[in-house]
This record gives structure tokens, sequence and C-alpha cells, in this order.
């Protein structure tokens, strides 16, 4: 069943950030919504709850004439999910590479072309994580050439990463650095708290608190 968009948000949207679909969320980034041309993380030990945030995010961007890409490293989307928080999967441009050297050259070329509007690279540290020892490093640039080429153009990349992935001190350290919003998320029971710990656009540490749908 779809849920009705929640028009409620305080902010009108502009033609710089992406609502989130959650306007206690949109309040907490301070600017409304998902920046175009940057980076925004949100990490949780949930994947639960990392994917309905991600998933309610292309909902409100497919809403409002927008298009959406997803990037799924460990082949796990869920449709019937997805369609329950009313993503038109028909829509959605679904790409599941094995490699994150892949992974992250296909999202650089998805946001060069200018036609996409947000980029979701889901679990992309799970095969970051089982790449050689030698390749870390090789995944820390591609993540900066993906960094300039969504800062040259109109698209938001938002990453959903873990703590405990293991992704290596290059990568983890060049994604905090090169995100311009970090959002820590965490479940509690049907419910997940935001935190903010980042934000180059305002005051960090908003918070917000939100019902998570369950999946079915």
């Amino acid at each position: 069943m779809h849920h009705p968009l929640n028009t409620a948000s305080p902010y009108k949207p502009t033609s710089d950030v992406l609502p989130t679909g959650h306007p206690q969320l949109d309040v907490a980034l301070g600017v409304g919504g998902l920046a175009r041309g940057r980076f925004v993380e949100f990490q949780s030990s949930s994947p639960l709850a990392n994917i309905s945030l991600a998933l309610r995010a292309a909902a409100e961007t497919q809403a409002r004439g927008g298009v959406v890409a997803f990037i799924d490293a460990q082949h796990t989307l869920d449709v019937a999910h997805a369609r329950s928080l009313g993503v038109r999967i028909e829509e959605l441009l679904i790409s599941q590479p094995d490699d994150p050297l892949m992974a992250l050259e296909i999202a650089r070329h998805i946001a060069r072309s200018g036609a996409v509007d947000l980029i979701i690279m889901e679990s992309l540290g799970a095969i970051a994580a089982a790449a050689p020892p030698e390749r870390p490093r090789a995944v820390s640039e591609a993540l900066r050439g993906l960094w300039y080429s969504a800062s040259r153009s109109r698209t938001c990349i938002l990453f959903t990463t873990t703590p405990h992935a293991g992704v290596g001190d290059g990568m983890s350290t060049s994604l905090r650095y090169l995100s311009s919003v970090r959002c820590l998320v965490t479940r509690v029971g049907s419910h997940v708290l935001i935190k903010v710990g980042k934000n180059q656009f305002a005051p960090a540490f908003a918070e917000a608190a939100i019902e998570l749908q369950p999946l079915g």
C-alpha cells in the first residue's frame, strides 16, 4: 500500500534541495532536504532504517518529477518494500555491480550526464570491504572522482553505510571528508532517531525522530 506523500514540511521546495519525504528530517538538515551536487551519508547499524530513509527520499524525488538511480551493491533491493514507500520501480534506474570501482564509475557517469537528480549508493562499503588489500586507495580515488563530477552537476549522491562495514580507513576517511552532510541513524523499535553529525549548511547536531514503516 502506498503511503500518501507528506506535504507538511515548513520549507518550500527549491531547486537546490531534494525533500526527503520526512518534514522532521528536512528541518533537521537545515535547508529543507538533501543538497544537490553534494555527498550525503546516512550511517546506521540497521539496514532497514537506512534503506527506508533512502527509498522514501527516492519516492519524494520521483513524485516531484525527478529521476533517481539506485546502485544496489549487495543486490538486496526489496521491490515490494520500495513500492510501499511510494517508489515507482518501473522508473527507477537500478544497477547491481559486484565491484566497488565499477559502482563508483557507474555513478560518476550518471552524475556527469546531468539527467539524474538523486543517486543512492546502497551499502557500497560492504563490497569495498571485500576488495583486495591493494585496492582501497583506488576506491578512495574513484570516490573523489565521483565527488568532483557531482559537485559540477545538480545530482545529490546519497550513501548508506554501516559503522562496522570494514570499508577501510582510506574510503571511510574520504567519505567522511567529502560528505557535506553526515547523519547518524539509530533504530529504536519502530522509530528511528536521526542526528545530523556533520552539516556544512546549518548548525550540526540537530535531531529528527521518524516512525519506521515495517516491511511488507
